[in-house]
């Protein structure tokens, strides 16, 4: 008990002595012997009664304490156990989670493909074909037969597993559970790659190993070749416990590079991974590797991102020096900085982990052996790709874990390890021409440029956000303008204003090849890197270029900046108010004087359109201008008249003049248009609807709401309507259709920057009842559809094409001035 209450007890003791003491005599004389000898005695009962009690209390504490540190020591394990519970709960919720990730990956991967194929695209003809047999895909029978298609799709989906899987994928389970049991391999009759795995010694390693191939690996179908080169029974013993894959057993030694090249030749799969067994795949890796291999036929390699255990970067694609030096970029470095987060080439990856094109690899004949028995037979495998034609590119989405000399130590000059040494002096005897190319070493270079093989500038865009291209056209025009760049052979540099990193849009321009500054950084000490390497910086939109005008003039003098308008925002709010009605043009006065300042305080100002650059030029005073357009790439063989039904409308509804255009739509022209048609079914597409639009849905108004592919929309609809009665730019909706050999009806606005003429490749009307007109001729007249598709597509080649956008990019970059 604590000290103050053994102190009240032992005074309580003392009071009751004190009433057991007899009473002095009534005379108040002086004490007798007996009286003090018998006071005496009851004091020195009253002690030992007071020292027994507080014993007993002292004792009764000490089991009460020893009771309660019994019932902590449970609580804690109990609390330890429960930790470890959750924490194993986490790490299968994790895993399922990685593993849902993977799966939705490889099913969108596999809807695209299907939606390019030719089987999907007849598939597609003779669907509205039926449709329109049967009066249209809005008709009862042709309501029913699109849910008997839906239905058996999902029959079909319920009934099928991955292709080519023999017998069901295994579930996967947190590693920790799996280690000591039974590991067994998906087998595929057919696979895709081939993981070629060479071991010798350390069991544990390589059963993580073989664990996260397991886990990681549900995207794509592979095998796993693993090449026992030590025999010990160890590893037999956990070799015996594996099936599903190609096991081979060494009867002598051959060292690591032997090894592969042996399991290699066994391979049946389109590629090969060279896989060290002290790697862990993290999930999705192997998807995107193949995803990077197969975007393109000139790449012939394609190397992950590698980590340390601990998360740190351990290699993101590496350097070779001119006298033969290997660097690791970014060794030890946070793995998440924005300089490690994007595609590229490299001059090699580590063979810890890397796929190789399988006809590549028989064409080169594997390994040099003479780099037995391993080091720089990984550099040596790149150089021979490259001087075949071949590209070697870093895939930042592709993580496996490294465990650096897990396989053949880190000391040069013992073992293996001194192996690295040794094989340098061989691949600079070999390599010493090609060597001649390479950069001279680390000091006074920026490792940036030198992990990068791209000797062309640097562009920096800065626009409000990372684009998403299937959300709005100026998103879709955006990523056209960084992809084109980059095709340009331009190292990209975006910065979002925003420095947000929405997916998958920030991978996806990160997979272009585009370094996105986003997150946490120091924008002027980054801008101040790049400052002496960068040719143009693209302000994008007049509140972004307003906030980053006199920062980049300051950081980057030397940079030539381009105000990109997008479209010219005041004459866009001047129509707004004409439209509404309004007399206080405040708003787009002050769009005017920003604008204008702009394009005066930049080098250069790139519009949209002729039209627009024009207009600018005029009212600006005879600033330069390019005109960068829209990109929409032309749909091939697009489906024709016949089983298109119904009207479209597209648009991102937080655009104002989208609203407007929808409401005339909906009030004043389609009540004309079913008033010739009735039952023509009218579909709104688009993300951030306002209210008022979806109480509009009924049988004749579709809402979809946002659609993540429009090609389907684009394909299945008889014609796109977009009556736009204010608003500035080349309008992408209208692109967009025209592309896709849908014709279109608009405004004049609606056609403007386009150039294409009314009546023969656009059908233009301003108020309702023209508009409706112009619809119902459209959707009766078939000749006049086909002329309409085919000369709209013609207008976009011309006008609006990828191939259009690159050329006005290359020419900007030329410093050709258009005006």
């Amino acid at each position: 008990p604590p000290t103050s209450t053994l102190a009240d007890y032992g005074l309580e003791l003392l009071r009751v002595a004190e009433r057991r003491a007899p009473s002095p005599p009534a005379t108040g004389d002086a004490a007798t012997p007996a009286f003090e000898a018998a006071r005496a005695d009851a004091e020195r009962e009253a002690r030992v009664e007071a020292e027994v009690r507080l014993e007993a209390v002292i004792e009764a504490a000490r089991r009460e304490r020893a009771a309660r540190d019994r019932e902590a020591a449970c609580i804690a394990r109990d609390l330890d156990s429960a930790r470890y519970d959750v924490a194993l709960a986490e790490e299968r919720r994790q895993s399922e989670i990685a593993n849902r990730d993977a799966e939705i990956a490889r099913l969108s991967r596999e809807l695209r493909a299907v939606h390019g194929s030719v089987t999907w695209r007849g598939f597609q003809r003779a669907r509205g074909k039926v449709y329109g047999l049967v009066g249209g895909r809005d008709s009862p029978v042709g309501r029913a037969i699109g849910a008997s298609l839906r239905t058996a799709g999902r029959v079909a989906g319920r009934r099928s597993t991955a292709p080519g899987v023999a017998g069901t994928a295994p579930t996967a389970l947190a590693p920790a559970q799996d280690a000591g049991r039974p590991i067994t391999f998906p087998t595929f009759p057919d696979p895709t790659v081939s993981i070629v795995v060479p071991v010798y010694d350390d069991p544990a390693v390589t059963e993580r190993c073989l664990l996260a191939i397991l886990h990681a690996t549900l995207d794509v179908t592979y095998e796993v070749v693993i090449v026992d080169d030590g025999g010990r029974p160890d590893m037999r013993r956990l070799l015996d416990r594996v099936s599903g894959a190609v096991i081979l057993r060494n009867t002598v030694n051959l060292g690591y590079l032997r090894s592969v090249n042996k399991g290699s030749a066994a391979a049946t799969g389109r590629h090969i991974v060279q896989l060290n067994n002290d790697t862990e795949p993290q999930p999705g890796w192997l998807g995107a590797l193949v995803d990077r291999m197969e975007a393109d036929d000139e790449v012939g390699i394609v190397v992950p991102m590698l980590l340390f255990p601990d998360g740190t970067l351990q290699e993101a694609g590496s350097i070779v020096w001119r006298d033969g030096g290997a660097w690791n970029y970014g060794h030890g470095d946070d793995a998440t900085r924005p300089a490690y987060g994007f595609a590229r080439d490299v001059d090699y990856g580590s063979a810890a982990a890397m796929l190789v094109r399988g006809s590549l690899w028989r064409e080169i004949g594997g390994y040099d052996e003479r780099f037995g028995p391993g080091y720089y037979e990984d550099v040596d495998l790149c150089f021979e790709a490259r001087r075949r034609g071949s590209r070697v590119v870093y895939e930042p989405r592709a993580r496996v874990i490294h465990v650096l000399g897990g396989s053949m130590g880190t000391d040069v000059e013992q073992g293996l390890k001194r192996y690295q040494v040794i094989n340098k002096e061989l691949f600079v005897e070999k390599w010493s021409e090609a060597l001649a190319d390479q950069l001279e070493g680390p000091e006074g270079t920026r490792l940036e440029l030198a992990a990068d093989r791209r000797r062309g500038s640097r562009v920096l865009v800065v626009d409000h956000a990372v684009p998403m291209p299937d959300h709005d056209a100026g998103s879709l025009r955006m990523f056209h303008i960084a992809r084109n760049l980059v095709d340009l052979g331009h190292r990209v540099t975006f910065l979002p204003d925003n420095l947000a990193a929405p997916q998958p849009y920030t991978e996806e321009l990160a997979a272009l090849g585009v370094e996105v500054f986003c997150g946490e950084i120091d924008l002027a000490e980054r801008l101040r890197e790049i400052a002496d390497e960068t040719v143009l910086a693209i302000l994008s939109r007049p509140y972004v270029a307003a906030r980053y005008l006199h920062l980049v003039r300051g950081l980057m003098p030397k940079t030539r900046l381009a105000y990109d308008t997008v479209d010219l925002h005041y004459v866009r709010e001047r129509r707004r108010a004409e439209v509404a009605g309004l007399t206080d043009h405040r708003m787009s006065d002050g769009f005017r004087e920003l604008e204008l300042g702009l394009a005066r305080a930049c080098d250069v100002t790139i519009m949209v359109s002729e039209d627009e650059a024009h207009r600018i030029s005029e009212d600006a005073g005879g600033v330069e201008t390019a005109v960068v357009p829209l990109a929409n790439p032309i749909v091939e063989d697009p489906p024709a008249r016949d089983g298109r039904s119904g009207i479209l409308f597209v648009g991102n509804f937080t655009h104002t003049p989208n609203v407007d255009a929808v409401q005339f739509l909906l009030q004043d022209i389609m009540p004309l248009v079913w008033r010739e048609r009735p039952g023509t079914v009218l579909t709104i597409a688009g993300g951030n609807a306002p209210k008022a639009i979806w109480d509009a849905a009924s049988d004749l108004v579709d809402v979809p709401g946002w659609v993540p592919d429009l090609d389907p929309l684009l394909a299945q609809s008889a014609l796109m309507v977009a009556p736009l009665r204010y608003g500035a730019g080349v309008k992408g909706k209208v692109s967009q259709a025209l592309a896709a050999g849908l014709p279109v009806v608009t405004t004049p606005l609606g056609g403007e920057g386009l150039a294409a003429a009314p009546g023969t490749e656009l059908l233009v009307g301003e108020s309702a009842e023209e508009i409706a007109a112009q619809i119902v001729v459209a959707l009766e007249d078939d000749e006049l559809w086909g002329r309409l598709s085919v000369a709209g597509q013609e207008v976009v080649r011309r006008t609006t094409s990828p191939e259009a956008q690159r050329e006005a990019l290359r020419v900007l970059l030329d410093g050709e001035p258009t005006s």
